[in-house]
């Protein structure tokens, strides 16, 4: 796995079972599963977790593409939009697909232009509901408490920006849990591939306009009351994103680190980060919009 600069990491594979005789390409055939070292192992099963492999394939697969398998990576030429919807595809919707992706080394990785873009799209999709509530509320009596229209598309947009901010500031949270709890297969911590990791999984975040139904109803509910129908859809939503995000981490960890209490600690801690975007978060980005823009 590598850096986000895209620079390589060779992991150190096990020596134990080692033969000199053997060719140098044979030692760089690991088990896509656990990376151990299938180094004369002929029964076409890893005695370190048990993968069932097809010898030949594997060696062709690792030896041709260096089992490069999030398509926002592919060395091949590739059109940006079918390169994103790809990666989309697999980072939203085949965890397990994702989870292989780094269970293999060497692999390079464009995990920090890809999170910059997911971070451009977030915001309108975070902010599509905010259309929905003012329209809702233009077609019911005015809040008691929100006078205007205008209010609701101002502070909106701004706490939808806020949110996105945060959502940001989420990839670098996961990797910091995820780098002092789950110690890589090699014995060592690597900071920068679980930052690489974290960046693809918040992709999930781009679902967030599931929320307008949910708009539509809290709105219905509130009595037009659209920020108020907005900041309870937003919680929900953002909450349902993490949770997403974290169950693809999860498949990750079971892969590239040992069973034991540091994993399953940084799963819960990942689902409390979750809980406070989801419910703190979004109140203090409601507040602070809601300051900003009567400040204007």
């Amino acid at each position: 796995m590598a850096d986000p600069d895209s620079s390589q990491i060779h992991m150190p594979a096990p020596t134990a079972g080692r033969s000199t005789g053997r060719h140098l390409v044979d030692e760089l055939i690991y088990c896509p599963v656990c990376n151990y070292n299938l180094t004369g192992v002929l029964s076409g099963r890893c005695p370190e977790c048990g993968s069932y492999f097809h010898r030949e394939a594997l060696f062709a697969a690792q030896r041709a593409s260096d089992i490069t398998l999030i398509p926002w990576d592919d060395p091949d030429p590739m059109p940006l939009l079918s390169r994103l919807s790809q990666t989309l595809r697999v980072s939203l919707f085949d965890p397990r697909r994702f989870a292989f992706a780094f269970s293999v080394v060497p692999q390079r990785t464009r995990a920090v232009q890809f999170a910059g873009l997911v971070l451009i799209l977030t915001w309108p999709a975070l902010a599509a509901p905010v259309g929905v509530g003012w329209l809702l509320a233009a077609r019911m009596p005015r809040s008691v408490m929100l006078a205007r229209l205008g209010d609701i598309l101002g502070i909106g947009l701004i706490a939808s920006f806020l949110l996105t901010v945060f959502t940001g500031l989420m990839i670098p949270l996961f990797a910091g849990v995820l780098y002092v709890l789950c110690t890589h297969y090699d014995g060592q911590p690597h900071f920068k591939p679980w930052l690489s990791i974290s960046a693809y999984a918040t992709a999930h975040f781009l679902l967030a306009p599931v929320s307008l139904p949910l708009m539509f109803v809290f709105t219905l509910f509130s009595g037009g009351e659209a920020l108020l129908a907005y900041g309870a859809a937003m919680s929900v939503v953002i909450l349902g994103c993490g949770l997403l995000a974290v169950f693809t981490l999860r498949g990750v960890i079971s892969l590239r680190t040992a069973p034991g209490p540091g994993p399953r600690l940084a799963v819960v801690l990942l689902f409390l980060l979750c809980l406070g975007l989801g419910f703190f978060g979004t109140g203090l980005a409601m507040y602070v919009a809601s300051e900003v823009w009567y400040a204007m």
